[in-house]
């Protein structure tokens, strides 16, 4: 199916999104499926319909990822956010839980194949990021593109190896501990310029769970966890986990990174 198609079936609700999201690991990026009704199809990797007119001009590419539990419903400010800056913004949805970082990072491969753009660049929240870490250690991306991370437990999370060690709460994490958030993720080589964004007002998931926010963090993900040895910069914003893909003066930080390379 052509990433036009995918874009015509995004009709669903926000429920259909995330039933699709949770519950769905398919074989390939650009499969479809249909939930819960017949008449209500719902497309895995996400393309809005108002970023894709026929006839514009050609225009550099920002692919979102997500985070965990997600679905790309939640990144949709940051994307309008990133329109008006003047790029073009895929969203690319995938099975947080129910696949590996390393298989929703195939999927994302053969998902960017099929973007026609001079630039590709990611913008990656939380989990995302970690998808973005095996994206670029298994696969070669020819076109130029800048990377952003926001929140992103890139070295492991504190909060996720404690999860995972609940019998009771393991399985809310499910296939993403896989060579993900417990600090075994594949290393940033440092290809392309990566700019990191991390949070340290504290208030999120991390307060229930005892000994794991140590320092300054974001109420899920500690500050030192985002910290990558070959990044191009590094910038700590008082804010929470949720916000950083939400926040407006966020936002502008990623337009001007993706720009220039370097954060205001």
């Amino acid at each position: 199916m052509s990433p036009t198609t995918c874009c015509n079936c995004v009709t669903g609700s926000v429920f259909t999104l995330i039933t699709c999201s949770w519950n769905w690991c398919p074989r390939s990026a650009t499969a479809r499926m249909r939930v819960f009704a017949p008449s209500i199809p719902c497309c895995c990797v996400l393309k809005w319909c108002s970023m894709a007119k026929a006839g514009s001009a050609v225009r550099e590419v920002v692919v979102l990822v997500h985070g965990i539990w997600m679905t790309g419903f939640d990144m949709r400010m940051l994307a309008k956010r990133l329109r008006g800056c003047g790029y073009e913004v895929r969203v690319f949805s995938y099975a947080s839980v129910r696949c590996t970082p390393e298989e929703n990072a195939r999927r994302l491969a053969e998902y960017v194949d099929g973007i026609d753009a001079p630039a590709v660049h990611f913008v990656a929240h939380s989990l995302g990021g970690i998808v973005l870490l095996h994206l670029f250690d298994k696969f070669t991306l020819p076109r130029p593109g800048r990377v952003v991370m926001l929140g992103v437990p890139a070295t492991g999370s504190a909060v996720g190896q404690r999860v995972v060690r609940s019998r009771w709460l393991r399985h809310i994490v499910g296939k993403a501990a896989v060579r993900g958030v417990l600090g075994d993720a594949p290393r940033w080589h440092g290809e392309h310029e990566l700019g990191i964004i991390a949070g340290d007002r504290s208030m999120g998931m991390g307060w229930f769970i005892p000994g794991a926010l140590r320092g300054p963090n974001d109420g899920t993900v500690r500050v030192d966890e985002t910290q990558l040895p070959n990044a191009t910069d590094h910038r700590v914003v008082h804010v929470t986990h949720i916000w950083l893909v939400l926040s407006p003066s966020v936002a502008k930080m990623v337009c001007r990174f993706l720009r220039e390379g370097r954060f205001p």
